[in-house]
């Protein structure tokens, strides 16, 4: 079947269907997964990027990284567990060639619309070659981080609860063990003073007092009996406390049968003329939150929301201290709400900051509020080199101090006295310092005329320091 030929420039995305034994290959117990592309012409391997959904490999060449024209070949190699000893992990490779061809030119690109299918009965959709958008990688990489973030916010919620069966555990246990620590000196406590009292009493009577003998005895009647009840009600209170504590817990593992937590102040709780069971009484001086606890605006203008927990009667009141030109609605409330706050856009390079005051109940929350400024400008290093001059060809190297976050295309212009100008344009990736690209001759000097496509005051010169505005 012909291959397929796309030309270099324009990003390639191949759908790679793989089987086993004419049965859809599974990649669940697959470790250790490596895709290449390789052009025989050039010795020349790539490791592109790419996604499993199923028995696809989805593989995206972009056209930055491609280098050479040619014929270029997929491979796929991974470690599976052998069928007749799982412990032990066999490497398989599948090797596809002349999947498609990168060409030089337009005219000699093809659109085959159909299946390549290998010696070893794997198909890829070679219809599936075309210029990607950035919306396709990015809708890709959004789905992958979603699935990721899915798989370990599982994993968090399994650990969670593991610990927090046991955590139960270790209160129960530390609840059983405290009881029985001081039932044990209680009953030291019981059998010291039974024998103190008998021991004076004996002596006592010794001295052959046989009231104070039986006054004694009838004490001790006595006291054992208020020990014994002191004792049991210590008992069950105790017990009680445990088994209240743990099945607090309990039940806040169980969402349905999830007990309340009481915010309110310590007056507030002293008040309350009978307490809730189902509520559980932790008690401090913060009676209301607000979420977040602090706002950030970029440069442009924008809106942010705050939300007031408290109780339904809890009245509460905004007091901004920002610039003059934001807006704050509502300024007061009655009860759980939400304050939304508008900054306008800041035209300098200087950052804004403020705060909200909001009060309640006699408390006083705090939120700072802070705005960007416009940010600082990159200085970019233009080189005229005349190194090949002699032969008619100039290079135009443009650089800067720091790696690129983005990526970034500088065009401008070059040329010698007198003479028509020639364009050049240089794209610095991210993480590059330094671009570079050849010019016809004779060059006297160049210029920088656009960045990312914003047109610029343009500095003519041989060796020079450009600053560009980013904004």
């Amino acid at each position: 079947m012909p291959t397929a030929k796309v030309r270099i420039g324009n990003d390639v995305r191949l759908v790679w269907a793989l089987y086993s034994a004419d049965q859809p290959l599974s990649f669940d117990n697959c470790s250790e997964i490596e895709v290449e592309l390789y052009c025989s012409r050039k010795q020349l391997t790539i490791k592109p990027d790419y996604t499993i959904s199923g028995n696809k490999i989805i593989i995206l060449f972009p056209a930055i990284s491609q280098q050479t024209i040619g014929i270029w070949d997929a491979r796929l190699r991974y470690k599976q567990p052998s069928m007749a000893d799982p412990d032990t992990l066999l490497t398989y490779t599948h090797n596809t060639c002349a999947v498609f061809e990168l060409v030089e030119c337009s005219s000699e690109a093809n659109d085959i619309g159909t299946d390549y299918v290998d010696e070893q009965g794997n198909r890829i959709t070679i219809s599936s070659v075309y210029i990607s958008s950035s919306l396709d990688r990015i809708t890709s990489a959004d789905e992958w981080i979603l699935v990721q973030t899915k798989d370990y916010t599982n994993q968090r919620e399994q650990i969670i609860r593991q610990d927090f069966a046991a955590a139960d555990q270790v209160i129960l246990d530390s609840a059983k063990a405290y009881t029985d620590d001081r039932e044990k000196v209680i009953r030291q406590d019981f059998a010291q003073a039974d024998t103190a009292v008998l021991q004076e009493a004996q002596a006592y009577a010794d001295q052959g007092d046989s009231t104070t003998l039986a006054n004694a005895k009838n004490y001790t009647f006595q006291r054992e009996e208020s020990i014994r009840a002191d004792f049991a009600t210590a008992d069950q209170y105790v017990l009680s406390q445990a088994k209240e504590y743990a099945d607090t817990v309990k039940d806040w593992n169980d969402e349905d049968n999830r007990k309340k937590i009481w915010t309110g102040s310590q007056d507030e709780y002293d008040a309350l003329p009978s307490k809730d069971p189902n509520t559980i009484y932790l008690t401090d001086d913060h009676a209301v939150t607000v979420t977040p606890t602090s706002l950030s605006f970029y440069v442009d203008q924008t809106s942010r929301t705050l939300t007031i927990n408290c109780e339904a009667n809890d009245q509460w009141v905004v007091t901004p201290e920002l610039p003059d030109d934001w807006q704050v609605s509502p300024l007061s409330g009655t009860g759980p709400g939400t304050i939304t706050v508008t900054a306008t856009a800041n035209n300098t390079s200087t950052p804004r900051n403020g705060s909200l005051s909001i009060s309640i109940g006699g408390l006083s929350i705090q939120v700072p509020c802070d705005q960007d400024g416009i940010p600082k400008r990159d200085t970019f290093h233009l080189v005229l080199d005349n190194a090949s001059y002699h032969i008619g060809i100039v290079m135009v190297r443009t650089s800067k101090s720091e790696k690129v976050q983005d990526y970034l295309t500088i065009n401008g212009e070059a040329g010698g006295k007198d003479l028509p100008k020639t364009p050049w344009s240089i794209q610095m990736l991210p993480g590059e310092i330094y671009g570079q690209t050849l010019v016809g001759g004779p060059v006297d000097d160049a210029k920088i005329l656009s960045v990312n496509e914003d047109d610029t005051s343009p500095y003519e010169g041989m060796n020079a320091d450009y600053t560009w505005d980013t904004f």
